[in-house]
């Protein structure tokens, strides 16, 4: 913005200073005229005449003068007023418009970092109750910001600071939409005002498009400043009742008035040449006077652009409020002329009638005639020094006036001659600086300011050093009591310099609150991914100088089935948890980062790699894997961890996550609670996870899933007492794919709910034609359990089937119990009352299980098989396999001993009295088709061939 006095022009008419010296020059030729007249008069009377009209010429040339001169004094002091008000109005609008521009800036970065290259990745990114809090406090931190709004491509309302939930607004007809979606090159724009439509008030848009890195058009970020702010600004400095203030955009159409008119806010007035002399959008400071096209009447313009935002401020006042106290003025001077001429004439006529009757006593008239000029050259002399009086009273009240409204401002002003002494200050700037209200008088040196300001109060710093300065600037000063103060400073030639300050620390708090939260989670608090990119690239730096480092790319097991579970604060309560724990186990070197969901990162630096690295991911893997204790509920979750070494796995920030990102990943496929290394075949075995990803999502609608059966024999009567349903995908290409590879990647996509409805349907509709003593045991997935449907899923299979209750086993495992929540306890004794069959899979691999068989009746229990595997051998096997057999014989539950492959293992779970037994020994998983032949040969004994096939 161009702050500079010296730019500003006085254009008016009839305020030339050639206008007093032309009317002297009338005079004295009319005198000379009259003189001419009188020469055939005789010479007493010739000389007493052209007394009279000389000193009516003088009288009359004084009064000419006067008048003009204090005219000319009102339009300049009233059109310096409104020029310094102008130019202190702009830079606070400015200022207001910059901050705001500065927190949308802060939004785009985030938006940018997270690569957000669709409009629907930036609906989603967009879109959540994290974000509406999110906004609403950037949005309360700043006053002249009502709302910050997320726009979609369509013009679709996609998040609000203001309301939650969000209305049902589309804003596609609004012009800052239209010009930002249909201008590529265009990335702000400033809208003309239009009624809110959620609160009716009148409100004007600072609307910032986002754009994908390929410049693709993804939305709108608004910022909505009501009008009354802007307003309210206005109105507080208004230095008297005629004034009015605008606010115009480089177009000519008015933002924002004071005093408010609604017909003419969102005009264009682009039209009269009025608004292109007054310089919208020009780079200088003006003044103008002018006829007003809003209400007709005379005013002066005062106006200052901003060229970074593209508006002026224009100030306004009429010329009749200006010049009244000058024409009360011009009255006085008039009547006290006439007066004047009425005494010289009166004098005149006396003199003549003198010289005619008397002309003997010619020379004592002629002294009496010249002692009265002398009086009345006397009183003319009082009359002008009494009309110049009362313009200093009249001066010195418009000096008052102005002086309250500069009081007013919210800015602190000084303003210093040629010789460093003080022109004029306002109350603010003695607050700013602790210095005397009394001691700010016109002329007072700024060394004798220096010392009576307090200590630290940082006048000198300030303000001292600006005497020294040749060039306008605008800079921010860092004072001792931690005050900032933003200085505007203008050199103004052959008059001085101009200063104005203004206390900006909670400005900068808020800014500095603003940038925080641009680089931090709003959780956690950790380091974002904004932020770790930026420390990513620094620790490359020092890579290069030989520091080895290393990258550790985190995601939660079983987190999501947290937060459906248990709701969104437990889940909210256990990132928190899960960053304490992840704090307490690096260093202070060490940046730990929430990159999104339950997604972090850590880089260790200043390492011996890979061995510290993988110190690091054991610690990590044992810490978070250790029970939680979260608003009475039990959580135990866990975490996969990639490694990505610098500088061998990449020298680029983005590869280098990427790679870790792929070694987290195949720790989760290989069995998840484990840590991996990037290796370069991984990009291969990734690009396969994303084939089968597209496959599988296609696999269910194409049916080319199938169930297996896998027998579970009753060793009292070794007879087939069940079967449990194992699911196949018959790849087309792959053949058959185990569900060890798939079923991880199902839960992760999301694809487990509808994947678990078809194997519950399909299970019950094979069940049902079945021997009536034959039961099926499904399994269900942690996930099934955070949704309410569940219970009524089993209802609808079992109709659907005509599957008697009784014959369906459901299988869960511990991790569902670990939840210990009230939506997955509602569920259990949802499926009880259906009368179904639950059995607990697994048992004796998680964490308290005992505990859990208190928490709920089950009707069995399925040991795990790695107990099962050392039977026999002299270990603790045989007495663990005893005591739960025996304690859930007496709490009325069966047992199911899975992984049976030998006759050993067969005869030794016989004497330790289990109720079931399940494994290769009986029969490999077969398809539905082949039930009937299991149960034949189970039926009769015929345990090898069937181990054999």
């Amino acid at each position: 913005m161009t702050n500079n006095a010296t730019d500003v022009s006085y254009a008016m008419p009839g305020l030339d200073k050639g206008t007093a010296t032309s009317a002297v020059g009338r005079l004295a030729g009319a005198v000379w005229r009259s003189a001419r007249s009188l020469r055939n008069c005789g010479g007493s009377r010739r000389r007493v005449v052209a007394g009279v009209i000389a000193l009516s010429a003088v009288c009359m040339a004084a009064a000419a003068i006067a008048t003009v001169q204090l005219r000319d004094q009102a339009l300049a002091v009233a059109g310096a007023q409104s020029g310094g008000l102008a130019l202190v109005l702009a830079n606070q609008t400015e200022r207001a418009f910059d901050a705001v521009e500065a927190l949308q800036s802060g939004l785009i970065e985030e938006i940018r970092q997270a690569d957000i290259r669709t409009p629907e990745a930036f609906r989603a990114h967009m879109t959540g109750l994290a974000i509406h809090n999110d906004l609403r406090l950037r949005a309360s931190l700043l006053p002249q910001l009502d709302a910050i709004t997320a726009i979609a491509d369509d013009g679709t309302l996609i998040n609000f600071s203001r309301y939650w939930p969000i209305p049902a607004v589309n804003v596609a007809d609004r012009d800052y939409f239209k010009a930002l979606a249909s201008n590529p090159r265009l990335a702000s724009y400033l809208s003309t005002p239009v009624p809110n439509r959620g609160t009716g008030t009148w409100t004007m848009y600072l609307a910032r498009k986002v754009t994908a890195p390929d410049g693709r058009f993804l939305g709108l970020l608004l910022g909505a400043v009501e009008l009354a702010y802007i307003e309210r600004i206005y109105q507080a400095v208004a230095p008297a009742a005629d004034a009015a203030i605008a606010l115009f955009r480089d177009d000519a159409v008015q933002l924002a008035r004071f005093p408010h008119q609604e017909r003419t806010i969102g005009r264009s007035f682009a039209g009269p040449e009025l608004f292109r002399a007054v310089g919208l959008g020009a780079d200088t400071a003006t003044l103008q006077r002018r006829t007003s096209s809003t209400d007709g009447r005379d005013r002066l313009y005062a106006a200052h652009h901003m060229a970074r935002h593209g508006m002026t401020v224009v100030v306004t006042r009429t010329v009749d409020s200006v010049l009244a106290q000058w024409r009360r003025q011009r009255a006085v001077l008039i009547g006290a002329t006439l007066a004047l001429l009425g005494l010289v004439a009166t004098a005149g006529a006396i003199v003549l009638r003198e010289i005619r009757h008397q002309s003997r006593l010619a020379d004592v008239l002629t002294a009496k005639a010249q002692a009265e000029q002398a009086r009345t050259g006397a009183e003319a002399r009082l009359a002008v020094a009494a009309a110049r009086t009362q313009a200093d009273a009249e001066r010195h009240a418009r000096d008052q006036r102005f002086g309250i409204a500069m009081n007013n401002l919210s800015q602190a002003m000084c303003m210093f001659d040629t010789e460093d002494r003080l022109v004029v200050a306002n109350a603010r700037f003695a607050d700013l600086f602790n210095l005397p209200h009394a001691g700010l008088t016109e002329g007072v040196p700024l060394d004798m300011l220096l010392p009576a300001s307090e200590s630290g109060s940082g006048l000198a710093c300030v303000i001292g050093e600006l005497r020294y300065q040749d060039r306008h600037g605008r800079v921010v000063r860092e004072l001792e009591d931690g005050r900032s103060l933003a200085v505007n400073y203008e050199r103004v030639p052959d008059q001085g310099w101009l200063v104005t300050l203004e206390d900006v620390t909670e400005r900068r708090d808020a800014e500095a609150r603003i940038a925080h939260m641009a680089h931090h989670d709003a959780l956690t608090d950790l380091p974002n991914r904004v932020l770790f990119h930026a420390r990513l690239s620094e620790a490359l730096a020092r890579s290069r100088r030989g520091e080895a480092c290393a990258v550790l790319c985190l995601d939660l097991d079983h987190f999501k089935s947290v937060n459906d579970t248990l709701g969104h604060p437990i889940g909210d309560a256990l990132l928190k948890e899960v960053t304490s724990r992840l704090l307490r186990q690096v260093r202070e070197l060490d940046t730990v980062a929430r990159l999104g969901g339950d997604e972090f990162a850590i880089i260790q630096t200043s390492v011996d790699q890979p061995k510290d690295a993988t110190a690091l991911a054991r610690r990590l893997i044992d810490a978070l894997r250790q029970p939680y204790e979260l608003d009475g509920h039990q959580v135990v979750i866990g975490t996969s961890i990639g490694i990505s070494v610098i500088p061998d796995d990449g020298n680029d920030p983005d590869q280098l996550l990427k790679n870790a990102d792929m070694a987290m990943y195949r720790a989760k496929s290989d069995g998840r609670g484990r840590y991996r290394f990037f290796e370069p075949e991984m990009d291969a075995w990734m690009q396969a996870r994303r084939l089968m990803e597209v496959d599988l999502r296609r696999a269910l609608a194409e049916g080319e899933f199938e169930l297996y059966y896998q027998p579970l024999m009753n060793m009292q009567t070794r007879t087939v007492s069940s079967f449990e349903a194992l699911l196949r995908w018959n790849h087309p290409t792959r053949g058959l794919v185990s569900p060890a590879e798939f079923i991880p990647l199902a839960e992760e996509i999301g694809l487990i709910i509808p994947l678990g409805d078809w194997v519950l349907n399909r299970a019950c509709s094979d069940a049902a034609l079945w021997p009536d003593s034959v039961g099926v045991a499904v399994n269900l997935s942690v996930m099934q359990f955070g949704h309410r449907s569940l219970v009524a899923g089993v209802a609808d299979a079992l109709r659907r089937s005509g599957l008697p209750p009784k014959r369906l086993e459901l299988e869960i495992t511990e991790s569902v119990l670990m939840q210990d929540s009230d939506l997955t306890m509602d569920i259990l004794h949802g499926l009880r009352a259906l009368g179904v069959r639950i059995a607990m899979d697994d048992f004796g691999t998680g964490y308290s299980s005992l505990s859990y068989l208190r928490s709920f009746q089950f009707d069995k229990v399925k040991i795990d098989r790695s107990f099962i595997e050392a039977l026999g051998q002299g270990g603790d096997s045989d007495a663990i396999v005893s005591a739960v057999t025996g304690l859930c014989e007496r709490m009325g539950m069966t047992t199911t001993a899975e992984g049976v492959e030998t006759r050993a293992q067969l005869e030794h779970l016989g004497a330790l009295a289990c109720t079931e037994v399940q494994g290769y020994l009986l029969s490999r998983p077969r398809p539905a088709s082949e039930v009937a032949a299991m149960c034949h040969a189970i039926d009769h004994g015929e345990l090898v061939p069937m181990l054999a096939r």
